[in-house]
């Protein structure tokens, strides 16, 4: 055995024995958890990822200098892990005030990720608290054009383009901000140089949902399809064109992109119920349930999900799954009058056929 292949069982062997103590981690008290981690790293010294879960458990307990002391010792030991160096900014602004500091690993983070929602969420909020509001806005922009469905950050965006924003205090004190002021402003420029080919492409996707909302859908149609041929893996912009496609009847090209935005975006929950949607317009049922289905193993609580598959149970005349589905969405919401309703009248229909309209 080589030296390189002694290593390599070492380092596997560790993880073998600490994703084991991981899994018993949920069973544990915190104090429990932490002695048993310590113990692991008595033999382990350098196991970046026993630093970073030592310092969730002490955040959670409320230590802060051993939560600082680990999610150092997790960085120092694995610079490249993106989880580990969010904690330890998160850390850094949250918890110790420390704007410069988090701001330049949220920095470097999103040099290597640009698309990390966390990140451009965490750099708007602290543009926004130390009053750059023009950065503020373009980082969730930015989260927007990824997740237009995301209302955190439409009401994040739309509070910094209002002239009537109330004044933030920042984490650290007065004059600790000051002094630091002028160090912040070279490292928020030197973010703006990162982040401007963001703003760059977001001006065309922006003009297009304006032209969408304005009424002209052709315009908007045609905006986009001018993106996807400078991009067209952006599965975000494929989803939209399905969307306008779809609302002007046009099912083959709705069809066409809404399937290229998966396969871009696989794991995107809302390009995905848009595809299962139209598939059961058009009456590909049973690929319809697949994905479905498959959503509701991700999140079973899911309401969305749960009604859009007892309209098809209804469809197929399946009124024992479509009540099962009705049932869960009035426990998860039960001021949900409309999954009520619709559940007794399936329930006392006893001869007559129950569709389900969708909203």
């Amino acid at each position: 055995m080589s030296v390189n292949d002694y290593h390599n069982n070492k380092v596997d062997n560790l993880d073998d024995r600490y994703g084991r103590i991981r899994a018993e981690l949920k069973t544990m008290d915190a104090n429990e958890a932490i002695a048993v981690i310590e113990e692991f790293l008595i033999n382990a010294p350098e196991y970046a990822e026993a630093h970073n879960d030592l310092g969730v458990i002490y955040y959670d307990k409320g230590n802060k200098l051993q939560t600082l002391g680990h999610y150092e010792k997790a960085v120092r030991l694995s610079p490249g892990n993106i989880t580990f160096a969010k904690n330890l900014a998160s850390f850094y602004f949250v918890e110790m005030g420390w704007v410069n500091e988090a701001t330049r690993m949220y920095t470097d983070i999103m040099r290597l990720n640009p698309d990390d929602i966390d990140t451009l969420a965490s750099l708007g909020i602290i543009a926004k608290t130390t009053n750059r509001l023009e950065e503020a806005g373009i980082f969730f922009g930015r989260i927007l054009e990824l997740e237009p469905w995301n209302e955190d950050a439409r009401q994040a965006f739309l509070s910094v383009s209002s002239s009537s924003i109330p004044d933030i205090e920042p984490h650290c004190s007065p004059s600790s901000e000051t002094r630091k002021d002028s160090d912040l402003d070279t490292i928020m420029a030197d973010l703006r140089n990162v982040i401007s080919h963001l703003e760059e492409a977001r001006t065309p996707y922006q003009k297009a949902c304006d032209l969408a909302e304005n009424g002209q859908p052709e315009d908007a149609i045609a905006t986009l399809l001018d993106i996807i041929d400078q991009e067209p893996d952006k599965g975000l912009i494929h989803n939209d064109l399905g969307v306008l496609y779809l609302q002007a009847g046009a099912m083959d090209e709705s069809l066409k992109h809404h399937e290229a935005a998966l396969s871009f975006s696989p794991s995107n929950p809302v390009f995905r119920k848009n595809l299962a949607n139209l598939y059961f317009t058009i009456g590909k049922t049973d690929d319809a349930v697949e994905i479905f289905t498959g959503l509701l193993r991700e999140n079973p609580n899911d309401t969305e999900t749960l009604g859009s598959l007892a309209i098809i149970s209804s469809s197929l005349n399946r009124r024992e799954e479509a009540c099962i589905f009705l049932r869960k969405i009035s426990e998860l919401e039960p001021d949900n009058v409309d999954a009520r309703l619709l559940l007794h009248e399936l329930q006392s229909s006893e001869n007559q056929g129950f569709f389900l309209t969708s909203q």
